[in-house]
């Protein structure tokens, strides 16, 4: 599995990490991790990158939603689910996204 995240620069994404990491060794599996560094130009290569290793799906948190197009595109043709984490993605379907809602239930 290959994971794009945002950056390791905010504890929200560092427990995202390491918790990926925990959980794949109890499936003995494997995970690629990438950080983007807020970077969409180096997302789309990791993703490129993730789509020539062959990895089974890819968890990406997106720099931009609208321009991490470019990389889930690059992903369909090769058949890798793509997951969105905490940012959707915006003009292109995925396969699941994991969020939640931050507007307030109560107007």
């Amino acid at each position: 599995m290959g994971a794009s995240l945002l950056t390791q620069q905010h504890s929200f994404y560092i427990e995202l990490a390491n918790a990926m990491k925990a959980d794949v060794v109890k499936d003995h599996a494997q995970i690629d991790i990438a950080i983007a560094n807020q970077d969409s130009s180096k997302q789309i290569a990791d993703v490129q990158d993730f789509v020539t290793k062959r990895v089974d799906a890819v968890v990406i948190s997106p720099v931009d939603s609208k321009g991490v197009q470019a990389a889930l595109l690059t992903a369909q043709p090769a058949g890798i689910p793509m997951i969105t984490v905490d940012i959707s993605a915006q003009c292109v379907d995925v396969a699941s996204r994991i969020g939640i809602n931050n507007q307030a239930d109560n107007v």
